[in-house]
Parts: C-alpha cells; structure tokens; sequence
C-alpha cells in the first residue's frame, strides 16, 4: 500500500511541474508575444517542468 501511494504521489509531482511549467510558458508567451510565443514559451516551460520534475532537489535548491 506504502509503495502504491509513493508512486501516485509521484505521478502527482510530475503531472503538476509538466503542466504549471507549460501552462505558465504559453500563458507568459501568449500575453507578451503572440500565438508563436505561447507555443514557444509553452515548450520551453514544459521542458523546464521535466528538468524540475525529474529532480527535487534542484527545485528546492532554486527556491532556496
């Protein structure tokens, strides 16, 4: 049960970088520069959703 319920929380994690990262790009891109911004943006965010979901600890680091 432990184990089912730290993998569901790290479904979690990932899915809420991935999607703040991309939605926080494209609506910045969207607002600043335009459709070609939001797709831009948004790609940069989703990729820098991974970088931060797929390491904790550097999230932590940034915040600190």
């Amino acid at each position: 049960m432990w184990k089912a319920l730290k993998v569901l929380v790290k479904w979690v994690w990932v899915f809420s970088l991935l999607i703040g990262g991309t939605s926080f790009g494209a609506t910045y891109g969207w607002v600043h520069h335009g459709w070609i911004g939001a797709v831009m943006l948004g790609f940069v965010g989703f990729s820098a959703g991974a970088v931060l979901a797929g390491s904790p600890i550097l999230l932590l680091q940034i915040l600190a």
